[in-house]
């Protein structure tokens, strides 16, 4: 991923996978699907797309989001760091808006944050202005 020199519409993407998974007892993340699993598979996606930045946010000593990202070939460079998700899914949106590895800066920024949810076709979105 590079950013590119001119585009009519750029966008940057924010894949929270920092959380414990503690009620489903392994990481939502890690599932399969299909040929790879949730997170590969939100990746892709986004790359289809056509992200001009996707990002995603792992908890500090998370192997198993860390391997996975590795294995699909996701840039160490694009991953946000989150050192205490413990503190829920703001964290990472926090960790994300304090991240100095952003290709651009507007004025004014508009966060759409999906979140894979129960079932695979459960999509929360909350939308943030940080300006």
């Amino acid at each position: 991923m590079r950013p590119p020199d001119s585009a009519p519409f750029a966008f940057a993407v924010v894949i929270l996978a920092a959380g414990a998974s503690s009620r489903m007892g392994r990481p939502k993340m890690l599932l399969p699907w299909g040929e790879t699993t949730v997170l590969g598979c939100l990746v892709a996606q986004w790359q289809q797309t056509g992200a001009r930045q996707i990002t995603v946010v792992v908890a500090a000593n998370d192997s198993g989001i860390t391997n996975e990202l590795d294995r699909i070939g996701f840039p160490r460079e694009q991953r946000i760091t989150n050192p205490d998700p413990a503190r829920g899914m703001f964290s990472s949106i926090q960790a994300a808006a304090r991240w100095h590895g952003w290709w651009s800066t507007p004025k004014r920024s508009a966060w759409r944050v999906d979140s894979f949810q129960r079932s695979a076709s459960a999509t929360r979105t909350s939308s943030l202005d940080l300006a």
